[in-house]
């Protein structure tokens, strides 16, 4: 079991001000030692996150909070005296005040959007429509969306589920659908085509919304992607929707990439 001591401290407050350049790496290994039994606990004691990877994701928070704000909200503080705050156990206290705050914060937007890592049953997962006529009452919903969107194709994710999602948004936004509804038209008309091909309906339906424009960019981007080899004689393009779908069958498959990455939209926005 790791044991926080006063010499980790102050070979952290070398590194993070007086060293040059700055270095993170003993902050960071402090962090991770001594935070992650305190998050994977209060992870498995909320109901809301004791399944899936949530303490990876509350720990990713934790971690870039603290680097930004280690230094001027606990070592260089205003009213401190001397060169920084010469309080190990101070800032002990204060890293677990960070991470409970944060974890706090984290399982109040996961349940408040109503995820679980388990994959949502079609009625759990069925939306209301967004309207056919894309006529929103703030222009601030359309960028929201829009920002979703572009987060989606541009994640680090299987090309696969990246069409999925975002077919599933333009099925739902230009045909006046529910998610459930846009999933079964998804898998009708698409799950024996190729995923160039699924990409292709997607930019077509993607015109008949105006706020969402493709770029060229965007375009390229996603044809690299489909052009890289899915086994010795296909590229991803090549291979069929349905090839991709898990054993569960394609509803489930389709419903499980779209929460997952749902999950990092509410993550990156």
């Amino acid at each position: 079991m790791y044991r926080y001591s006063a010499e980790d401290f102050y070979i952290m407050v070398d590194q993070l001000i007086r060293e040059e350049p700055v270095r993170f790496d003993k902050l960071l290994s402090i962090a991770e030692q001594l935070l992650t039994p305190a998050v994977r606990q209060w992870c498995r004691e909320d109901p809301a996150l004791r399944y899936g990877a949530h303490e990876a994701d509350v720990m990713q928070e934790v971690l870039i909070r603290l680097v930004k704000t280690c230094k001027p909200m606990f070592l260089l503080r205003p009213g401190v005296e001397g060169t920084f705050n010469d309080d190990p156990q101070g800032f002990k206290n204060w890293m677990y005040k960070v991470a409970s705050n944060i974890f706090r914060d984290y399982a109040k937007k996961v349940r408040r959007i109503g995820f679980r890592e388990t994959a949502l049953s079609d009625e759990e997962n069925e939306l209301p429509a967004v309207s056919g006529n894309l006529i929103f009452a703030e222009t601030a919903g359309q960028e929201k969306l829009a920002a979703a969107f572009q987060t989606v194709l541009h994640a680090d994710a299987q090309v696969y589920k990246v069409l999925a999602w975002i077919a599933q948004f333009v099925f739902v936004v230009s045909l006046d659908l529910t998610r459930k509804q846009a999933t079964e038209q998804l898998i009708a008309a698409f799950s024996e085509k190729s995923l160039s091909e699924l990409f292709d309906g997607i930019c077509r339906a993607a015109k008949q919304i105006p706020w969402l424009a493709l770029s060229k960019t965007d375009v390229e981007s996603v044809a690299r992607r489909l052009a890289q080899p899915w086994d010795a004689e296909r590229t991803y393009g090549m291979v069929s929707f349905q090839e991709f779908f898990m054993k569960k069958g394609g509803k489930a498959s389709v419903s499980d990439w779209v929460n997952r990455l749902d999950r990092l939209i509410q993550r990156m926005l």
